[in-house]
């Protein structure tokens, strides 16, 4: 729904996968500035996570096949 989240530790330099069982997408929320930025990940992709240190910020693209 977009709107309820599980907090999940995402280990450094490991892939990971997320489930998804109800919905074809899911959504990635991240600490961003003072608040949070909220991404959809789609069933069947697979995203990149970057983190830059200096501006405090996340990053979520998928990768290309």
């Amino acid at each position: 729904d977009g709107r309820s989240f599980q907090e999940a530790r995402i280990p450094a330099g490991q892939p990971f996968v997320f489930k998804f069982e109800i919905y074809n997408h899911g959504w990635l929320r991240l600490k961003y500035y003072n608040g949070y930025r909220t991404f959809k990940l789609l069933h069947g992709h697979d995203y990149m996570i970057l983190y830059n240190r200096r501006k405090g910020v996340w990053t979520v693209t998928e990768v290309p096949e």
